[in-house]
């Protein structure tokens, strides 16, 4: 999960993600697949616990 500038943030735009680990090997790819509220993993909020 991230923040992205709106002009950045259009669903299905491919983007790489820069991490720095211990190997040095922290580049990843990824894809923007929500854009505002919601949640890929519940959409329907059914999971909520109290």
């Amino acid at each position: 999960m991230g923040y992205l500038p709106k002009n950045i943030a259009v669903i299905g735009k491919s983007l790489s993600l820069e991490y720095f680990n211990e190997n040095g090997d922290g580049v990843y790819p990824m894809t923007v697949q929500i854009v505002g509220k919601g949640s890929i993993y519940d959409p329907d909020n059914s999971r909520v616990r109290s």
